[in-house]
C-alpha cells in the first residue's frame, strides 16, 4: 500500500500543472460566451479524479479488492460511476466474479450503448459463464462497433478450444 500511495503522490505532483491547465480550458469552454468547437458540460471533481488515480494504481499492483472498495466509495460520494463501470467490471473479472461484472457492464451499456469495451467485456464474461448465445450477441455488437478489433475475435477463438 505504501508503494501505491507513493505512486499516487508522484502522480499528483506531475499532474498539478496539467490539471490547472485543463481546469482553465474547462472553465473557458463552459463559459456561456465560449465560441470554440464544443462546449463541455462535464462536472470535474478533483477529489473524484484523485480516487480514480488511486484505483489505477491499485489495479496496476493487482489489488483489485481494494480498488473495488474505492469504486464503492466513489458511487456513495458522487452518486454514480458513469464512465467507470467498465473499469470496475475489469476488477470483478480479475477476481472471477463474472456475474457481478455483467451487472456493472449492463449499467454502463445502458448509459453508453456505443461502448465497444463494455460489449466486448460482457461477451467475455458470458463466455466464462458458458452463456454462449448471449456472449455471441455481445461480441457481435462489439464487432459492429469496432470491427477491426482483434480482441473480440480472440475471445471467440479461445473459447472454441476450451
Amino acid at each position: 500500500m505504501d508503494d501505491c500511495r507513493r505512486t499516487i503522490n508522484q502522480l499528483k505532483e506531475l499532474l498539478d500543472a496539467r490539471f490547472n491547465k485543463a481546469m482553465k480550458i474547462y472553465e473557458e469552454q463552459n463559459n456561456p460566451d465560449y465560441k470554440g468547437k464544443q462546449r463541455l458540460n462535464i462536472p470535474l471533481n478533483p477529489a473524484r479524479m484523485i480516487m480514480v488515480l488511486e484505483i489505477s494504481a491499485l489495479m496496476t499492483e493487482g489489488k483489485y479488492r481494494e480498488a473495488l472498495k474505492i469504486f464503492d466509495e466513489i458511487e456513495k460520494t458522487f452518486k454514480n460511476l458513469d464512465g467507470l463501470r467498465t473499469r470496475k467490471a475489469r476488477c470483478l473479472v480479475d477476481i472471477k466474479k463474472y456475474a457481478a461484472a455483467i451487472v456493472e457492464l449492463d449499467k454502463e451499456i445502458a448509459h453508453n450503448y456505443d461502448s465497444f469495451e463494455s460489449h466486448q467485456s460482457k461477451g467475455f464474461c458470458l463466455l466464462k459463464l458458458k452463456r454462449y448465445e448471449e456472449a455471441a450477441d455481445s461480441l457481435l455488437t462489439a464487432i459492429g462497433l469496432q470491427f477491426t478489433s482483434p480482441y473480440v475475435h480472440y475471445h471467440i477463438r479461445s473459447e472454441e478450444h476450451t
